[in-house]
């Protein structure tokens, strides 16, 4: 795997983020749009470069396929975990959140999958 292949899947993850991102500020109304992405472009390049690295990890030495179900099975680490263990005084979990964030990390990983695939 070249490591142009890593940079463009970077960038691609990257993008998927911000316009997750963007999606998210619109739908909730909050910040303006500019604010929003300037303030987490330090976040999504950080986030994006460690999930190209795992994607990197898997499509290149320990998986031929299953991809989707492995970034599946992240994303419910990332955004069940952290729910579960804040939820503990409460009686219950929005779940809506929950399948978004799953959803972004599947689209993520999925697209870094398809460039470094090919």
């Amino acid at each position: 795997m070249t490591f142009l292949r890593v940079l463009l899947a970077w960038a691609a993850t990257s993008v998927v983020f911000l316009a997750w991102r963007a999606l998210e500020s619109s739908v909730r109304g909050g910040q303006p749009l500019g604010a929003a992405l300037q303030g987490s472009l330090g976040a999504v390049a950080a986030e994006a470069a460690l999930v190209t690295l795992l994607a990197g990890l898997w499509f290149a030495s320990l998986g031929s396929g299953g991809g989707w179900l492995v970034f599946l099975l992240v994303g419910l680490v990332v955004e069940v975990s952290p729910r579960l263990r804040g939820a503990e005084g409460r009686a219950g979990l929005t779940w809506k959140p929950v399948v978004g964030g799953v959803l972004r990390m599947m689209l993520a990983g999925v697209a870094c999958g398809l460039i470094m695939r090919f």
